[in-house]
Parts: C-alpha cells; sequence; structure tokens
C-alpha cells in the first residue's frame, strides 16, 4: 500500500484500487514487516479529526447488539473482552492490540484474552489484520459498530471480508 497526496493506492492479488484520502484524516506511518518476503515497510494509518466531545464514541447498531446477548456463547469473559475491543477501536474500526497488554488492563491471564479474541475472530465479530511488528492488529466488523466518517460506512461494509453471522434461533 503506498500514498500520495491525493489517493491511497491498495495493491490487490490481481489489480490496483484508488481511492480518495479523506482532507480531514491525518495520515501516520507505522513501520511494519511483510511476512511473506520479510521486507521492512511504512504502512499508512488514518487517524481522524477530533470532536468536541471530551470523550470518545463509536457507533454501536442495535439489532446486532441484540444477537451478541441472545447468543449463549458469548459468555461473560468473551463480552467483557467484546466491550474493552470496542474501547479501543480507533478511525475506520482499527484495533492494534497486545493481548499482553489487554490481559493486565482487565486483570485476565493472557490465554483468556487469547481465546476470547479467537472467538471473535471465529464468529465474526472483529477481523484479523496484519501484525505490526510483533503486535497483532484487527478490525472491528462494521456490521457490529463503527468508529469514522458514517458517509463511508456503506463502502465499508462492501468491503469487508466475513459477512456477520447471524443471531442464533430464538433471539
Amino acid at each position: 500500500m503506498f500514498v500520495d497526496n491525493t489517493h491511497m493506492y491498495s495493491l490487490g492479488d490481481k489489480v490496483a484500487k484508488t481511492q480518495a484520502v479523506p482532507k480531514d484524516v491525518e495520515r501516520v506511518y507505522v513501520q511494519t514487516v511483510d511476512e511473506r518476503t520479510g521486507e521492512v515497510g511504512l504502512v499508512p494509518v488514518y487517524v481522524g479529526k477530533r470532536l468536541p466531545w471530551a470523550e470518545r464514541y463509536l457507533l454501536m447498531f442495535q439489532d446486532r447488539a441484540t444477537a451478541l446477548g441472545c447468543d449463549r456463547q458469548m459468555t461473560g469473559e468473551r463480552l467483557r473482552v467484546y466491550l474493552v475491543v470496542l474501547g479501543h477501536c480507533d478511525w475506520d474500526n482499527w484495533l492494534y492490540l497486545s493481548h499482553r497488554d489487554l490481559a493486565a488492563e482487565m486483570g485476565l491471564r493472557v490465554t483468556q484474552v487469547s481465546r476470547a479474541l479467537r472467538y471473535l475472530v471465529r464468529r465474526g465479530i472483529i477481523l484479523r489484520g496484519p501484525r505490526i511488528g510483533r503486535q497483532n492488529s484487527y478490525r472491528l466488523n462494521s456490521h457490529y459498530a463503527y468508529k469514522g466518517k458514517v458517509l463511508h460506512l456503506k463502502r465499508r461494509r462492501v468491503v469487508e471480508t466475513k459477512a456477520p453471522r447471524r443471531a442464533p434461533a430464538g433471539c
């Protein structure tokens, strides 16, 4: 992925795609290592402008929240991890999480956090992203919650890698 002043170019397996970078979004570069080639490079991370509110926010969708509440496999530990993950959600639904830091913050063991995150990935609630050094990155599925410009939500949902799973019967 590389960037010029007006467009972001994402090189896929077959076709290069282009999309405009919003003017009110700040571009910060993070160093990363390509797992296939071992090449070190910079990846742009987009940070939206701050709103006048003192507290952070995100848009949550009621039908998905109800579905999660009705899911009998969404135990207390998994739900707690999900809620803390929501609290760490960055612009355009990016999550940069260290399992160790998350476990320390929540008072859990690293294995408990890893197990809960695996469940959330398996259910399609969060999507696995590229590793940044030794740190995992994830993206919150935009069918559950969204942090970014609402104008970009429909486009974000189109490019999601997994369709959200439906709620268990009886909800």
